[in-house]
């Protein structure tokens, strides 16, 4: 959702928009180019706004924003303090053990450079970590089935209805 967010804000203030469409601007007198980028810029500008109206506003996104924590390729960028993930509610009990886990964890050094499965991840740090692997495991992998995951696609649907 990030690279989105960027690549649509990059849209709106750039002059290039990819090799056929600047070919095909090119085509046109320098009025006309800068009269399409303008649209272009605009377009953009419209859709990133109703990215930022349904994607910042949606009611999984906190989830969606701790769960980051999990996967090692967000881990370095994410907080480093158990308060701050309220969503999660094994966090809000603090003891020793998971706190001196989740400190391990979280300054640990992973080499993201290739693809990370952060399933295969997991696996590989469940002995390492078996609370955080449990609260991984649950928070990740939500099961499509339950009541809470059903409700927040009720809720959406009905936000939808409404516009």
């Amino acid at each position: 959702m990030e690279e989105m967010r960027a690549f649509l804000l990059s849209g709106t203030t750039k002059f290039e928009f990819g090799i056929q469409t600047d070919i095909q601007l090119s085509k046109y007198d320098i009025q006309a180019r800068k009269k399409y980028t303008l649209l272009f810029n605009k377009i953009f500008q419209s859709a990133l706004d109703k990215f930022e109206k349904h994607i910042d506003h949606h009611p999984a996104m906190n989830h969606y924003k701790s769960t980051r924590l999990f996967n090692p390729v967000y881990l370095p960028a994410q907080p480093k303090t158990l308060d701050a993930y309220p969503n999660i509610p094994e966090f809000s009990v603090h003891n020793q053990e998971l706190l001196g886990k989740f400190n391990i964890y979280t300054h640990l050094r992973i080499n993201t450079e290739d693809e990370c499965d952060v399933n295969d991840f997991w696996e590989s740090k469940k002995e390492s970590f078996p609370l955080l692997f449990r609260v991984a495991k649950k928070a990740i992998w939500m099961p499509f089935a339950s009541v809470d995951v059903e409700e927040l696609f009720s809720l959406q649907n009905s936000s939808y209805r409404y516009m």
